[in-house]
This record gives structure tokens, sequence and C-alpha cells, in this order.
């Protein structure tokens, strides 16, 4: 099976496409791996987003354990498609199932400045997220592939029922915020601040405090 005809919400050990060992051994590439300037918190403990690249077209964005890289707790894979990344496959593992961590994963990326484009075939839980859950926290409209143009929120992707190869309409989510690029997650106008919770974020020194992340996924929530 191709992975751009996988459903994009998909639940981790089921048939994913990487095990956790292979998401450790991928980011441990310091020239195709960056941190992003955010975190997600999970159950009292903190962790941050990776960034990998696996070229200029396809990415792993790998949700990991601030201090141990090898407690992984979900990955999301995207391939570029015109103006935005195409949610390729979200995988959540086992024990991080139910907390809410896929929704956050989503809307931290898209408030960090990546432009979310739904996927092919969208399985009933993927379609439920970009329908009730993103629409409260990000701007969801829709994308024409074709044009590369994004229109006002409407179902023409639920109607478009063409094949992969043909399929025009997509869901995109962007950013309700001005600034972007994750400037919003621990923020201040303090350059000494900003610094502080970016080596926090990398584990370097002495932690001086601890720092709260934005949080958006419930309980129950994949």
């Amino acid at each position: 099976m191709k992975l751009a005809q996988i459903n994009e919400y998909r639940k981790a050990p089921l048939g994913q496409k990487f095990s956790k060992a292979i998401v450790v051994n991928l980011i441990a590439d310091e020239d195709s791996a960056e941190m992003l300037r955010t975190q997600v918190a999970i159950d009292g403990a903190d962790f941050v987003i990776i960034d990998y690249s696996f070229d200029s077209s396809n990415k792993l964005f790998a949700v990991v354990n601030r201090v141990d890289y090898e407690d992984v707790a979900a990955y999301m894979i995207v391939k570029k498609m015109g103006i935005g990344w195409q949610v390729q496959d979200v995988a959540v593992y086992s024990n991080f199932r139910n907390k809410g961590v896929g929704i956050d994963l989503y809307v931290k990326l898209v408030n960090y400045g990546f432009q979310l484009i739904s996927g092919y075939s969208l399985s009933t839980e993927a379609e439920k997220l970009w329908l009730t859950k993103l629409v409260k926290f990000v701007n969801v409209g829709t994308y024409n592939r074709i044009k590369n143009e994004v229109y006002p929120f409407s179902n023409e992707p639920e109607l478009d029922k063409r094949s992969d190869s043909e399929q025009e309409w997509f869901y995109i989510a962007n950013s309700r915020n001005v600034v972007i690029a994750g400037l919003n997650e621990n923020f201040t106008e303090d350059g000494l601040g900003n610094l502080l919770y970016e080596n926090w974020l990398l584990n370097r020194g002495t932690p001086i405090q601890s720092y709260r992340s934005s949080k958006f996924g419930d309980q129950g929530d994949f």
C-alpha cells in the first residue's frame, strides 16, 4: 500500500510505517533534523517536536520526550502540496493514545506556520478532526489542488470522490495568530528569556524554571 493511500488518521502500532526505533534513528541525523520552538505536555512530562526532512518535499514531525528522545509519543508524515503540506499519515503510540496528543500536534504545527492540507480519502476519525476539532483552534478552509488556491470552508472535499491522482478538493488549516513561527509559545520581549526557554527545550544547562505548554486536545481525543 502506498503511503498516500493510507488514511490520514491511524493509531500506531497497527501496521505503522515506522517503529519508535526508526523514528529515533531518523531524528538522530542532526543535518536533517531541527527542533521546533514549542512543546507538548503529556501527563506532566514535556515533549518537543522534531522536524525531520527526508528531502525538500517530504517531512516527518516526531513528538519526543524533552529529556529522552527514545520516548516517542507520536509522529506525522507530510508531503509538499502547492502552498501547503499534505498530511500523509499520523501515528500515536499505544501508551499515549486518547490524551489529545494528535490534536496538539496538528494545532502546534499550524500555529508554527505550516499550512496543513488534509489527506486523500479521509477516514471517519480524520474527517471528524478536520470538521469538529481543528476548527475550534485554527482557520480551516478548502483548497483546490489544480488552481492552487484557498477558498472559504465548504463541503467540496467531502463531495470529491475522485481517485487520489484526480482529487482536487481538500481541507486546509492555517493559523489565526498574527505572529506565527512558534513565537507565541512562551515568547517574551526579553531576549534572555527566550534564550533560556530554547536552552530548556534543548535540555541544556541547569533548568532555572519550568514552562507551561498551551493545550488543545482533551482526554479522549486521539
